[in-house]
């Protein structure tokens, strides 16, 4: 609400949160977050060294059940070009604005395309930006069952986080395992923030708000051989696998009530 939504710390909804906050952290035996810096920002709101479990988000493999993306899809997707893909919420928190920028950059560069796949309330302005330009392409949000299916087609993915302090505590997205299943390496524009990427090294982690900083990363990935790529890729699905597992997840959690 602060840091993205620019309200006040007077705001009546950021008063009542945080005190809310407050006595959630000093009651409780043990706080549990996805963010692994979070015990940062719990001691200085409760004003004590809070007890702290880092236990992230999980996936379970076992219900991953893949489809085929629409054929219509798939015959509208860029043949014979390096593919920059996103696929999720087009929204304020994922730093898209900064890819189209990058997209502006490498305009002239037809060896690259960037797929854009989702909804959100960006989508129309970020859309009719890069119209003109001929190197982008939006296409609507799909099932979930279908993202793997979909992330074939990419070459990289890019995962983006805004230059705020929001998010120096970690993040914790779903989309990240997305990527990393599928074994494709990551443009990631964050603040070295202890997300999958980096902790896995699955990725290039490039500067926040910046489209120059992302046009490198795609530019360092391209000129990776297919043998560097799928090795970088592959560090990505195997960190994911073992660290955000559900039985993994689960034994922390077992540990942590025992």
């Amino acid at each position: 609400l602060q840091l993205l939504g620019k309200k006040s710390a007077a705001h009546p909804a950021v008063k009542f949160i945080g005190w809310f906050e407050k006595i959630g952290y000093k009651k409780a035996d043990v706080v549990v977050s996805l963010l692994p810096n979070a015990h940062e920002h719990f001691n200085e709101v409760a004003q004590k060294n809070v007890e702290f479990a880092y236990i992230p988000n999980g996936i379970d493999v076992t219900q991953l059940k893949n489809e085929s993306i629409q054929e219509e899809l798939k015959n509208n997707l860029p043949k014979d070009k390096f593919v920059i893909g996103y696929a999720g919420t087009l929204g304020l928190a994922n730093a898209l604005e900064y890819l189209i920028d990058a997209a502006e950059i490498l305009k002239e560069d037809t060896r690259f395309h960037f797929v854009i796949v989702g909804d959100g309330y960006l989508k129309i302005p970020l859309s009719e930006k890069s119209k003109a330009w001929g190197n982008v392409s939006f296409f609507d949000k799909i099932k979930k069952n279908q993202v793997q299916d979909l992330l074939k087609h990419f070459d990289t993915c890019f995962v983006g986080r805004n230059d705020t302090p929001l998010f120096k505590h970690g993040v914790s997205a779903n989309k990240y395992f997305d990527y990393m299943l599928a074994e494709k390496p990551i443009v990631d524009s964050n603040n070295f923030i202890k997300d999958p990427v980096e902790l896995s090294g699955c990725g290039i982690i490039v500067k926040p708000d910046n489209a120059q900083a992302i046009v490198d990363g795609i530019l360092k990935i391209d000129a990776m051989t297919a043998e560097e790529k799928k090795e970088m890729g592959m560090k990505g699905s195997q960190y994911v696998l073992h660290n955000h597992s559900m039985k993994h997840l689960a034994e922390t959690y077992a540990q942590l009530f025992a």
